[in-house]
């Protein structure tokens, strides 16, 4: 179940030395619906909730994620893009590396500013499992149930 989007993601600090090892085997036993309890299962620990919210700009062509702290964390296009989502991508793309090339976060309101208008709230969760060696899955969820999944880095 890998996603085909085109994805953006933002990454935090590489797993600690304390961080137990996720690998490409367990990440291989999650399919698409797989409910939350039977991932916790699978990884013997609790995903850390990472992105709290994700919003949808269809407009655009855009969804992206946000952290608790406000800051986006990653973004992607919904499909494959389209002339009159073009424009408006690139704004918003120029908008997110201009305060990255500030050192300073992007927010929803940034993002708000640079699409023209609120974005669409998504009813989506992701946790991410970290592994020892710096490598991590993230695991989206709508409705209790895996819905897309992704490596981040290098798994075992």
């Amino acid at each position: 179940m890998t996603s085909a989007l085109v994805s953006v993601l933002l990454l935090a600090g590489a797993g600690s030395a304390s961080t137990p090892t996720v690998t490409r085997a367990q990440y291989d036993r999650v399919k698409r619906d797989t409910p939350y309890e039977k991932v916790v299962e699978i990884f013997g620990r609790q995903g850390v909730q990472e992105t709290v919210a994700f919003y949808a700009w269809p407009d655009a062509n855009v969804r992206a994620g946000f952290r608790k702290d406000g800051s986006m964390n990653g973004y992607q296009t919904l499909a494959v893009m389209k002339p009159e989502h073009q424009a408006r991508y690139e704004a918003f793309k120029a908008a997110f590396k201009a305060r990255l090339d500030e050192g300073k976060p992007f927010t929803y309101d940034h993002a708000v500013t640079a699409l023209g208008g609120p974005g669409k709230k998504l009813e989506l969760v992701e946790y991410v499992w970290r592994n020892k060696g710096g490598g991590k899955i993230a695991i989206e969820f709508e409705k209790g149930k895996s819905r897309a999944k992704g490596v981040i880095g290098r798994l075992k």
